[in-house]
């Protein structure tokens, strides 16, 4: 697989801040980055209707599993989530717990810090990294 040029952008913001989100179009190689860049994180994906399912049931229980954090991607799919994940953070205070992707920008809370991107591949302002549309 091609290493992508923003791979060095999304390890640098993981060592700073407790979760880095990466927001895209769909099929722009959003799983693709995130999966190759944390080979070692725990993945779920909120496309798989049962495992939407058990986080929309049980966020806490979800989120006990993964005491480290993971990679979960298209978070849109679980809006709620990010509160509990805020609390998670705001106790550990440790770089690179969760690592977040999404197709559109969801309601999110203050406290996640963020980037915009402008032109090219990304501008890192925070803990957010966004593809070109």
């Amino acid at each position: 697989m091609i290493r992508r040029e923003i791979t060095k952008e999304l390890t640098e913001a993981a060592a700073e801040y407790p979760v880095v989100t990466v927001f895209g179009p769909r099929q722009s190689g959003k799983t693709t980055l995130v999966q190759m860049a944390f080979p070692a994180k725990p993945y779920y994906s909120f496309e798989d209707p049962d495992i939407r399912l058990a986080t929309e049931t049980d966020a806490r229980g979800f989120l006990a599993g993964v005491p480290e954090g993971a990679v979960l991607d298209e978070v849109q799919r679980v809006p709620q989530l990010l509160s509990y994940i805020q609390g998670i953070v705001d106790r550990a205070r440790k770089p690179g717990m969760f690592i977040l992707t999404g197709s559109h920008q969801p309601e999110r809370p203050a406290a996640f810090p963020t980037v915009s991107h402008a032109s090219g591949w990304s501008r890192r302002a925070g803990g957010e990294l966004y593809f070109p549309q």
